[in-house]
């Protein structure tokens, strides 16, 4: 059960398409949705992404 439990926190190699946004994007946005308030909508987090690439 806890080799199990292990295997499943592992990062898998994801096949398919590569990611749009960087890693250190794909951070600040997993940080920005731990806040409380987060985003209400999908327009919301294109907008915020918009903000923050514009900064980097």
């Amino acid at each position: 059960m806890v080799k199990l439990t292990k295997s499943l926190l592992n990062k898998k190699r994801v096949f398919g398409r590569p990611k749009k946004i960087s890693p250190m994007l794909e951070n600040k946005l997993r940080a920005e949705l731990e806040v409380v308030e987060g985003f209400s909508s999908y327009n919301e987090v294109q907008t915020w992404l918009k903000l923050v690439c514009d900064k980097a």
